[in-house]
């Protein structure tokens, strides 16, 4: 078997196998160490996502409450503004009613104010000159 006839290489052999084995078993050793050390830190970097990822979903939480409130503020002023400019237009129109009120009744005492002036200047002359004929004779 071997090519030694003295043995040399079957008696070295076992030694060489008892050598080799320690350092597998040191490389398994270590290997088996560094893959626990890889295994918690995945565990930690997984806490960390899972952290960052509840505080992401937190944070889009509040976002999308602040958007929510936005909006209905939003809606209120826009419901705000037009409740009143209905209010105002529907002052406009009372006031522009009552204008038109107070035009035709400013009409109507010009008709007459002129009606009553031509009546007077018709029998204003007879009239004043009667009366002042008479202030003046008397």
């Amino acid at each position: 078997m071997s090519k030694n006839p003295t043995g040399k290489d079957r008696d070295t052999a076992p030694v060489k196998d008892n050598f080799e084995l320690e350092v597998l078993q040191t490389q398994f050793k270590e290997l088996k160490e560094k893959l626990k050390a890889m295994e918690e830190e995945v565990l930690i970097k997984n806490g960390e996502i899972k952290i960052l990822r509840d505080s992401l979903h937190q944070t889009e939480s509040v976002l999308e409450e602040q958007r929510r409130a936005h909006f209905l503020l939003e809606q209120e002023k826009t419901q705000a503004l037009s409740d009143k400019e209905k209010e105002f237009s529907k002052k406009l129109q009372s006031l522009q009613t009552e204008l038109q009120f107070k035009d035709a009744e400013m009409n109507e005492l010009r008709t007459k104010v002129q009606s009553s002036e031509r009546t007077n200047k018709l029998s204003a002359p007879s009239i004043s000159h009667v009366r002042y004929g008479r202030s003046w004779r008397g």
